[in-house]
This record gives C-alpha cells, structure tokens and sequence, in this order.
C-alpha cells in the first residue's frame, strides 16, 4: 500500500462512500476550488439592512445567554488579534473580553451587575495563521487599557489594576486547561516573570 492509497482519501467517511462520486457534487467541489469567475462572486461582500429592532432583540437574546453561559460555568476563549481581524472591532479597547468579566477592573457597581462575570480566557488562536506569541495577546489588551482614557483625559484604569485584572484571567485560563496538577503549578509559578511582563512593560 502506498502513502497516497493510506492517507490521500479518506474512505472511512462519509459512510456512503459513493457519495464522492455524484457528478453534481463533483461539479460543485470544482468550481468552487478551481473556477475564477466562481471565486470573485463568492470573494464579494453584500450589505444588508436589518431593522433596528431585530438588532435590539439579538442584542437582549445575547445578554441572556451571557448570564447562562456564566451560570453553568462554561469558559469563552478570546483571540484578541484573531478578533480584531476576522471581527467587527478593529481597536482592542472595544473587545467585548470587557463586557463579559470586568471584576477587578471596574468598581462601580452599575458596571459590575450588569457584567454576567463569565469565566475567560486569553488565548492565541492558530499560532500559524496570526503569527503570534501568547505574551503577545495580554500585551495587546493591557496596552489598549492603559492607553484608555476617561472624560477628563486621565488613564481610566492603573497599571497595577490591569495587571491584577489580567492575572485573575491567567488563573482562570489554567483552570479552565487540560493541564494535569504539576503543569498548572508551574503556569502559577511562571506569573509575570517570563517574557510576558517584559513585553507588557514596553
């Protein structure tokens, strides 16, 4: 048996192999990879109107799944250099990280109840793709928070509270990781002092 004959098709799925032989999905999976005309279609964008109601309503509908998602504990991954690029912020100061856990960062009690608190984490995506470093995703984000400014022109958050914000999302990161006892002892111990607190500080 060949590599190819190993590993070039896969013939465990689907489950009806013959599947792979309908010429109209043939068709279909060639003009879709290989026809121009096909790409430049599908490569335009289209915009949509939608009533602003609708737009309230999933904005309610999205609030109420926050506080579920809380309740049951369940972790929300965030790509902070992934987001702004595939999303619909471009600025990192306006990602919804803060909307979602803002214990630590904010006082006002207005602020903190209507934050569902949910747990977090920063993450890298696919390292490949973003070429990017996990020091890299925090700096991005406790950056854009000193950068912050409020009505009066004044840092809106310190320096220690960011780090101590961040700190709290690092511990809940580990929580939320596979890692067995002994490697999330070691990410307690590492904290700040590897290059992550270097590439924070400049």
């Amino acid at each position: 048996m060949t590599e190819w004959d190993e590993y070039g098709i896969n013939k465990q799925f689907p489950e009806n192999y013959r599947i792979r032989y309908n010429p109209e999905a043939a068709y279909l999976y060639h003009i879709y990879h290989y026809n121009p005309r096909v790409k430049r279609e599908g490569n335009k964008c289209a915009e949509i109107k939608v009533n602003l109601s609708i737009i309230n309503a999933v904005k309610k509908v999205q609030q109420k799944l926050q506080w579920v998602i809380a309740q049951k504990g369940i972790g929300i991954e965030t790509n902070p250099s992934s987001n702004a690029l595939i999303g619909t912020f471009k600025r990192y100061d306006k990602h919804p990280i803060q909307n979602w856990y803002n214990n630590g960062l904010v006082t006002d009690h207005q602020q903190l109840s209507e934050a569902a608190q949910i747990q977090v984490s920063i993450n890298t995506d696919d390292q490949g793709v973003f070429a990017t470093y996990i020091e890299n995703e925090y700096a991005y984000l406790a950056l854009a928070l000193e950068k912050m400014r409020d009505d009066d022109g004044n840092p809106k958050y310190s320096r220690t509270i960011i780090y101590e914000w961040i700190d709290n999302i690092r511990k809940m990161s580990l929580s939320q990781s596979f890692a067995d006892e002994d490697e999330e002892e070691q990410g307690e111990d590492k904290k700040y002092d590897s290059d992550c607190e270097v590439c924070l500080r400049k």
